[in-house]
């Protein structure tokens, strides 16, 4: 009896430490991915678009942040410039989402199999001296 309650002790504490030790390391996890998406971020060549992009996006967001934090306090009579400072701020979310995935896509390495499926339409090769055309697909190519 006393190993069963003793096996049982010991399941429940190897689970709460594999549950803490899981939570400890999320925040070292999430550290080591920033740091190595800010590296490449910085080794891109659209670092100064990116930059300029952000950092010019982010100011409206923020204080559109710290005016919705203060106006739930109450009407502070400026209605018209608080709208329009939302639109704003989500027009510059967009804009900082549209940047990073236009530069993600530029910038990352597309896949073979994907590469080869895409390139796959058949093209007609222009001829001036050739009254016929040749048709080829990628495979053929």
């Amino acid at each position: 009896m006393a190993a069963v309650i003793c096996k049982a002790l010991s399941e429940i504490c190897d689970g709460a430490c594999d549950a803490l030790g899981a939570v400890i390391c999320l925040p070292c996890k999430a550290c080591g991915f920033a740091c190595t998406e800010l590296s490449s971020f910085c080794k891109s060549p659209f670092c100064l678009y990116l930059a300029v992009a952000l950092g010019l996006n982010l100011p409206p967001v923020v204080f559109a942040a710290k005016l919705i934090g203060t106006s739930f306090g109450g009407d502070s009579g400026c209605g018209s410039a608080s709208s329009w400072l939302n639109v704003n701020a989500l027009l510059c979310l967009i804009n900082m989402a549209a940047a990073l995935y236009i530069c993600g896509k530029i910038s990352h390495e597309p896949d073979i199999i994907a590469s080869e499926t895409v390139n796959a339409a058949p093209y007609i090769e222009a001829s001036v001296f050739n009254s016929e055309a040749k048709t080829k697909t990628a495979s053929s190519a």
